[in-house]
């Protein structure tokens, strides 16, 4: 807030389930502990806990990037965006 006045902006995006290799090994440790598979532990996952029931793509992320990085999102500060498919809003 401190440097908002010199138009310095400050935001964080938190992205939930984003179909990436890292999210997918992360799956896989997960599904591993519960004895599943880990394509049917997610897709159960998905199904109940993201309303959207699927997975989100980078460039759906990348979107919000480009956003905030644009001259379009300058008056934009100290705000966090999740993307995660309405999985925060149950």
């Amino acid at each position: 807030m401190e440097l908002a006045q010199y138009g310095i902006t400050a935001n964080a995006v938190a992205p939930g389930q984003i179909d990436t290799a890292l999210n997918f090994s992360d799956l896989e440790v997960m599904s591993a502990r519960f004895g599943r598979n880990a394509h049917d532990f997610r897709d159960e996952f998905l199904q109940t806990t993201v309303p959207m029931r699927r997975m989100g793509v980078p460039a759906e992320v990348a979107g919000l990037f480009t956003y905030l990085a644009s001259d379009e999102a300058s008056f934009v500060t100290g705000t966090t965006f999740r993307i995660d498919g309405g999985e925060l809003a149950i």
